[in-house]
């Protein structure tokens, strides 16, 4: 996994994995090249989550509020199946820098696992 534009470890043993990787600036994305019939995107929702961009082969796929009023570690949030498995791939999730109104400050997450 490639992350760019401000990404840093948050460690919690309430966390899948017991860590997450964890932005608040709109510039911060992840990116993942693979090659296989499918993907899945799992991540954890809570109170300090924003929303996040999911995109599939440079094709905007889904806009996904992860707020929750209580933490749900290990969610999965998307899934793509069905794909060329000869094809590489590449999965990306976008910090939109946007948040739910409940929510005081600006987190995406993505599973360091």
């Amino acid at each position: 996994i490639s992350y760019t534009g401000g990404w840093w470890i948050s460690r919690d043993a309430a966390l899948w994995g017991g860590a997450a990787r964890v932005a608040r600036l709109s510039t911060a994305s992840a990116q993942l090249t693979f090659q296989g019939r499918g993907v899945a995107w799992v991540t954890t929702l809570g109170d300090q989550q924003g929303i996040a961009e999911v995109w599939l082969d440079g094709v905007r796929m889904d806009t996904i509020d992860l707020y929750r009023a209580s933490t749900q570690p290990g969610t999965v949030q998307y899934i793509a199946s069905g794909l060329d498995p000869t094809t590489t791939h590449t999965l990306e999730i976008r910090s939109t820098g946007t948040r739910n109104t409940c929510v005081n400050i600006t987190i995406a997450t993505r599973s360091s696992r």
